[in-house]
C-alpha cells in the first residue's frame, strides 16, 4: 500500500506537467543582455547603447542563470508589436536588490513604478509577493530593465499577461503559498500536541526543524522580504541561508535525540555532530558581518557545506534503510526534497513552459519536504503508539509474573511449612510417645527414662532451632555465618565437624550467599540425622572460575542409584545448586561415606547480580 502511494506521489506531477500547454505568456526569447561588461549605473549612458544597438545578446532559453552580484545588470525586452490591452509585466523572482524598468514608447522614455497591490483588481483587492508592473496598451513598446541582484542565481522567467490571465497566476500562486504555510503550521501544532504528551526533548527540535522550514518557505516566496525585513540589505541577502543552516541543524538534533544510537552508528554520529558544529560557525561567521564585511565569501561556502550535507543525508537514511534500522518509507520521504533540492541548484529547465508546471518547479522542493514531513510525523506517532503497545504488552507480563511470583510464594511457604511440619514430627514426636507413656505409669521408678527423654527433647528442639533459623547473610558475612553454624552443630552433636571457607575476594550477590548458606545448613543437618558419621569435612574454595562447595563425612553412605526417602535432602540442594547454574556431584556406596562436589560458576552469580 505504501509503495502505491509513493509512485502515486511521484507520477501526479509527471502527469500535470504532460497536460500542460505551453503558453505565449514567456517574453524571454524576445529579452537581451546590453553587452558591455562595465559596471553601469546612469541610465542616460545605458540609453545610449539602446540607441547604438549594444542590446544584442540573447539572455538564452534557460530559466537559470548566473550573474555577478556586485554588478547592475541591464536586459532590453522587446514586447509584441501591438499590445491590444493593458498587460502586467512580471519578473518571477523575488531575491533583488533594487530593479528597475524604463518604457520606450514612440522614442519617450517612461521609469515604471512597481505596483505592490491592486484595488478593485476584477472587483477584488488582490496582494502579490512577485515584483510587477503596469503597461498600457500600444505599438512598439521595449522595456530597459535595470537588475541588482542579492545572490548570484537569476530566475529568467518574464511574464507578460492580461488581466485575466495575471489574476489567474496570482491565484494559483498563492494557493500554492497558502496550501504549503498551512501545512506547515499544522504539522507545528501536532508536533506541539506531541511534545505535551510525551516531554520528549526530540519533539523540542524537530518544532525549531519545522519553524525554520517554515521560514526558509516564506524567504523563499519574498513574504519576508515583502512585510518583514525589506529595509536590511543584510536580511535580504543572508537571512534564508541562516534558516536553511539553523533548519539543518535542528534535523540532525532531532535525528541524534530520536533514532538513537541504536540506530545510528558510530561513524555517520560523528559527522553529524561535526556538520552541527560547522553550520554553528557558519552562523556565527553570518552574524559578524553585522559589525564587519571581510567576510564575503561566507554565504557561498555555507552553500557547499549544505550541499554535502545534503548528500551525507541521503547516504545516511539509504543506509538505515537498508540495513532495516528505519523504515525505508522513512528513507524515501528524507531523500526525495533533497533530491529536488539539488535539482533545483544543478539542474536547468528550458524556460518555455506553461504556469502550472512553472509553479510545481517553483514549488516542488517545498512539496516535498511537506510530504516528508508527513512520513517523519507518520514514523514518530507510530513510534509512540508501538511504545505504547510494549508497554501494555510489558505491563501484563508483568502482572504475569506478579501473579506467578505469588503463586510461587505461596506454594515455597507451603513447601518450607511442610518441610517444618516433618521436621517437628521426626524430632520430637517420638520423645513425646515415649514421654507419654513413662508418664503414664510408675514415675519414681521411671525417673532416669524421663530426665533422658527430656534430654533429647531439649536437644532436639536446639537442633531444629539452629537448622531453621537463617541470620542476614551477605558476601562479607558469609563466612563467618558458616563457622558459627558448624561451632553450634558440633555443640549439639557428638560428630567432629571441620570447616575450610576460602572465597578470595570473590563477589556474590545476597541472594546468592542465602543459598550457599541454606545448602551447607541442609547438608549438615541430614548428615548429623541420618550419615551416623564421626567426622564430616565442609569446604568451599574457588577454583579459576568456579566456586566449589563440598561436603565429605565417613558415615554410612548409601546406594547412589537408589537414593533412600531422606536422601540427605538431595533434591532441595540440588535445586539450589541449579538456581545457581551450578552443577552437582555425588559419590558414594554403602559403609564408604559420601561426598558431595557442587560447581558453581563465578560468572553466573555475577550475572544473577546484574540482572
Amino acid at each position: 500500500m505504501k509503495k502505491r502511494i509513493l509512485f502515486f506521489l511521484v507520477l501526479l506531477p509527471l502527469l500535470v506537467f504532460s497536460q500542460q500547454k505551453k503558453t505565449e505568456y514567456l517574453i524571454h526569447k524576445n529579452a537581451y543582455y546590453l553587452d558591455n561588461s562595465q559596471d553601469i549605473d546612469d541610465f542616460n549612458q545605458i540609453y545610449s547603447y539602446y540607441k547604438n544597438g549594444a542590446f544584442i545578446k540573447p539572455i538564452g532559453n534557460d530559466i537559470y542563470d548566473n550573474i555577478d552580484k556586485n554588478k547592475s545588470k541591464w536586459l532590453l525586452i522587446k514586447l509584441p508589436k501591438q499590445l491590444k490591452e493593458d498587460s502586467y509585466f512580471t519578473i518571477w523572482h523575488q531575491y533583488f536588490k533594487s530593479v528597475e524598468v524604463y518604457q520606450i514608447k514612440n522614442d519617450t522614455v517612461l521609469k515604471l513604478h512597481c505596483i505592490d497591490n491592486l484595488q478593485n483588481f476584477s472587483h477584488k483587492a488582490i496582494n502579490f509577493r512577485l515584483p510587477t508592473w503596469k503597461i498600457e496598451k500600444g505599438n512598439n513598446i521595449e522595456l530597459i530593465i535595470k537588475i541588482e541582484n542579492s545572490i548570484s542565481l537569476f530566475t529568467k522567467k518574464f511574464l507578460l499577461l492580461n488581466e485575466n490571465e495575471f489574476l489567474e497566476f496570482v491565484q494559483k500562486d498563492g494557493y500554492f503559498t497558502i496550501f504549503l504555510l498551512t501545512f506547515f503550521i499544522i504539522l507545528l501544532l501536532v508536533n506541539l500536541l506531541l511534545f505535551l504528551d510525551q516531554k520528549r526533548w526530540s519533539f523540542i527540535a524537530y518544532g525549531f526543524f519545522l519553524i525554520f522550514t517554515f521560514l526558509d518557505l516564506f524567504a523563499y516566496k519574498g513574504l519576508g522580504v515583502k512585510y518583514l525585513w525589506g529595509d536590511s540589505l543584510f536580511l535580504i541577502v543572508n537571512l534564508k541561508t541562516m534558516f536553511q543552516l539553523l533548519g539543518f541543524s535542528f534535523l540532525i538534533l532531532f535525528q541524534l535525540s530520536f533514532y538513537g544510537k541504536k540506530r545510528i552508528p558510530k561513524f555517520f554520529n560523528g559527522f553529524l555532530k561535526f556538520f552541527i558544529g560547522i553550520n554553528s560557525l557558519l552562523l556565527l561567521l553570518f552574524l559578524s558581518k553585522i559589525y564587519h564585511s571581510n567576510f564575503s565569501n561566507i554565504k557561498s561556502i555555507s552553500w557547499v557545506v549544505l550541499q554535502l550535507e545534503i548528500i551525507f543525508m541521503i547516504v545516511f537514511h539509504v543506509y538505515l534503510a537498508f540495513k532495516n534500522k528505519i523504515p525505508k518509507y522513512l528513507a524515501v520521504g528524507f531523500t526525495i526534497p533533497l533530491f529536488f533540492y539539488q535539482i533545483r541548484t544543478l539542474y536547468n529547465p528550458e524556460a518555455d513552459i506553461s504556469i502550472l508546471t512553472g509553479l510545481l518547479l517553483d514549488n516542488a522542493q517545498y512539496i516535498a519536504t511537506a510530504l516528508e514531513l508527513v512520513f517523519i510525523t507518520y514514523f514518530i506517532i507510530s513510534e509512540i503508539l508501538q511504545e505504547k503497545r510494549m508497554a501494555s504488552i510489558l505491563k501484563q507480563e508483568n502482572l504475569a509474573l506478579k501473579n506467578s511470583f505469588q503463586d510461587n510464594l505461596l506454594q515455597l511457604q507451603l513447601k518450607e511449612r511442610n518441610q517444618l511440619i516433618n521436621a517437628v514430627h521426626d524430632s520430637f514426636g517420638g520423645n513425646i510417645e515415649a514421654l507419654k507413656i513413662n508418664l503414664l505409669g510408675n514415675i519414681h521408678q521411671k525417673k532416669s527414662e524421663i530426665e533422658k527423654i527430656v534430654n533429647s527433647f531439649y536437644k532436639e528442639y536446639r537442633f531444629l532451632l539452629n537448622t531453621i533459623f537463617t541470620p542476614k547473610i551477605n558476601v562479607e558475612n558469609l563466612i563467618e555465618n558458616l563457622n558459627d553454624l558448624c561451632l553450634k552443630l558440633n555443640t549439639l552433636s557428638k560428630i567432629d565437624i571441620q570447616t575450610h571457607f576460602h572465597l578470595n575476594d570473590t563477589f556474590l550477590k545476597q541472594e546468592d550467599t542465602y543459598h550457599i548458606y541454606l545448602i551447607f545448613s541442609e547438608l549438615l543437618t541430614n548428615g548429623i540425622k541420618y550419615s551416623k558419621a564421626s567426622h564430616i569435612l565442609v569446604r568451599m574454595v574457588t577454583e579459576n572460575q568456579f566456586i566449589i562447595l563440598k561436603y565429605i563425612d565417613n558415615g554410612i553412605g548409601f546406594d547412589t542409584t537408589f537414593i533412600p526417602k531422606n536422601g540427605f535432602g538431595l533434591h532441595n540442594i540440588k535445586e539450589r545448586v541449579a538456581l545457581l547454574n551450578g552443577t552437582t556431584k555425588i559419590e558414594s556406596s554403602k559403609n564408604n561415606g559420601v561426598t558431595i562436589t557442587m560447581k558453581i560458576p563465578k560468572n553466573e552469580t555475577n550475572k544473577n547480580s546484574n540482572s
